[in-house]
């Protein structure tokens, strides 16, 4: 009896000590799942589904943070794009055409800003870029832009077509970053 006393004791000991690690880790699991929850629903509430830019929510938090000067060797630059014809598109070749122009519009100037500065989806068919390049490397840029805006074709729709508008914090000094938006 005494012997058959032990082992159920130690068998008990083991399995409770077992069942405290698994509750353990799986409290550790929940957290750690909890957590990239948590993080991925706050880059979200920063993000534009469809393009992947930030949004008008981002766009606000860094205007507001960002630094009064700018590198001598570079200029803060203030992009404003407009996606001409995107209510005409989804009026008469639906929802998926208007889509499949807002991502044309978002690659190209992936393209042409995206490793100069952040791209931003204000809403519907505005964008915002804030890069920071020199005078000459600007001209080059918005060449470029105006070029790859040129040369995009879509499946349901034939052209691309951008206004397009941009203030350097050179040729406005007293202006804030936010009056410069």
């Amino acid at each position: 009896q005494f012997l058959f006393y032990n082992v159920a004791m130690y068998s008990m000991g083991f399995m409770l000590s077992a069942f405290i690690i698994y509750a353990y880790n799986l409290t550790d699991i929940r957290e750690n799942h909890l957590e990239s929850i948590a993080k991925k629903n706050s880059e979200d509430a920063l993000c534009d589904v469809m393009t992947g830019f930030r949004n008008r929510r981002c766009f606000e938090n860094d205007l507001a943070n960002y630094p009064s000067g700018c590198p001598s060797e570079q200029d803060f630059v203030f992009i404003s794009m407009d996606l001409n014809g995107l209510k005409n598109v989804n009026d008469t070749l639906g929802h998926d055409a208007g889509d499949e122009l807002i991502m044309g519009a978002a690659s190209c100037m992936k393209q042409c800003f995206g490793n100069y500065g952040r791209l931003y989806r204000l809403g519907g068919d505005e964008f915002v870029a804030i890069i920071f390049s020199g005078k000459e490397k600007l001209e080059k840029i918005m060449i470029d832009f105006e070029e790859t805006t040129l040369k995009w074709k879509g499946n349901k729709v034939g052209c691309l077509n951008v206004s397009c508008g941009y203030v350097t914090k050179r040729e406005a000094p007293d202006m804030s970053f936010l009056d410069m938006s």
